[in-house]
């Protein structure tokens, strides 16, 4: 299936890790120039050489988005400007689900929520110039069931679902698509269900057990669904939450 993605140009925020760095790599081999950021310099320039013979544009930035705002706004600007303007932004920023008190709820709402809210603030003049303007923004099942502990990170995730759908109503003159993607058990050795594997290996063994797919997802599969909701190949798919978990959720998805 063709999704179109050759010649757009995305930006990736928190784009050195995980899913995000699954993000950055599976636009460039559709085809399309990419931007990303991360809060660390050796990544970038890690994942900048590594696709720098990739036969697209990629532009790695060092940028925060829970840090100072002006300075967040800047790199957003300067990888509008390297790609030439914005097609496609997608928001992979999260302080992690390991915090459970009033100092963890502070830091999920800067990082998870206001984060993602500055990346869409700074990336919209740019996006409502484009043709195929989208943004995708990565949250959690944890945002849609309950889950045991990181209150926290479960909430502001669930906010991040409500502040996009709200997104697709406000700004419906820009033409510009909102959608979420929520994962479920993603395994990455550098990730929380490494942190689970290395210290609770009897939940890490049980929990493939529990989901119907019967195995833990991978960045790749989240990425995979992220290039679609992107791409003009999804251009009636808007204010959706996709979840991808193989299953593990138990609620229906009306």
């Amino acid at each position: 299936m063709d999704l179109k993605l050759k010649g757009l140009k995305t930006l990736v925020i928190g784009g050195t890790k995980g899913i995000g760095r699954a993000t950055v790599r599976r636009f460039a081999a559709e085809g399309a120039h990419v931007a990303f950021c991360a809060r660390g310099q050796d990544g970038v320039d890690k994942l900048a050489g590594e696709l720098a013979n990739s036969g697209v544009t990629v532009h790695g930035f060092v940028a925060d988005a829970a840090g100072d705002a002006a300075s967040f706004k800047a790199a957003v600007e300067a990888a509008a400007a390297a790609l030439g303007g914005l097609d496609i932004l997608v928001t992979c920023v999260s302080a992690s689900g390991m915090m459970f008190d009033e100092a963890g709820f502070r830091k999920n709402f800067e990082v998870d929520v206001i984060g993602t809210y500055r990346a869409v603030e700074a990336a919209h003049p740019f996006l409502k110039a484009s043709a195929h303007p989208s943004v995708v923004n990565i949250a959690s099942i944890a945002a849609i069931e309950e889950f045991g502990g990181h209150q926290s990170f479960n909430s502001m995730k669930a906010a991040t679902i409500c502040y996009f759908n709200q997104l697709s109503h406000a700004w419906q003159a820009d033409r510009i698509r909102f959608n979420t993607v929520s994962p479920g058990p993603i395994y990455e050795k550098e990730g929380v269900w490494g942190w689970v594997e290395a210290n609770m290996p009897e939940v890490f063994a049980a929990t493939p057990k529990a989901i119907p797919a019967g195995r833990y997802g991978t960045p790749e599969d989240v990425a995979d669904a992220v290039a679609y909701l992107a791409s003009p190949a999804a251009s009636f798919v808007n204010a959706t939450n996709l979840v991808i978990d193989g299953g593990y959720t138990k609620g229906v998805q009306y």
